[in-house]
């Protein structure tokens, strides 16, 4: 389990993330890329993977993650932050970051 703070300090991790507010939920963006949000009130975040994946995440560990609305079309995935660890939530930030990120700096931090 993570906490909201914590999601909230991975994401600003990143390499150049910037906090802001979409829908009136923290986001989190790469040169005006939204690549996290936070729902504070559900423990709950969304990252954007390969849509290819979420099936298989969704299966292996339905209390972890769940899709959305925009799961289809953007790759959104609804993590639950009681039922992931803070390595695992970070790997999955950091693949959001960087299917946002411009590929010239995502080349640039291709190990962190």
């Amino acid at each position: 389990m993570i906490t909201i703070d914590k999601a909230r300090e991975i994401a600003l991790s990143m390499p150049e993330a910037v906090e802001g507010e979409h829908m009136d939920h923290p986001d989190f963006r790469v040169r005006k890329k939204i690549f996290a949000t936070l729902w504070p009130a559900d423990s709950q975040a969304v990252v954007f993977v390969d849509p290819q994946f979420h099936a298989e995440l969704i299966e292996e560990h339905p209390r972890t993650f769940s899709t959305n609305g925009w799961s289809e079309k953007y790759g959104a995935l609804n993590v639950h932050l009681k039922h992931i660890t803070q390595k695992q939530f970070r790997s999955l930030v950091f693949d959001s970051w960087r299917r946002k990120a411009p590929k010239t700096l995502a080349a640039e931090h291709a190990s962190s």
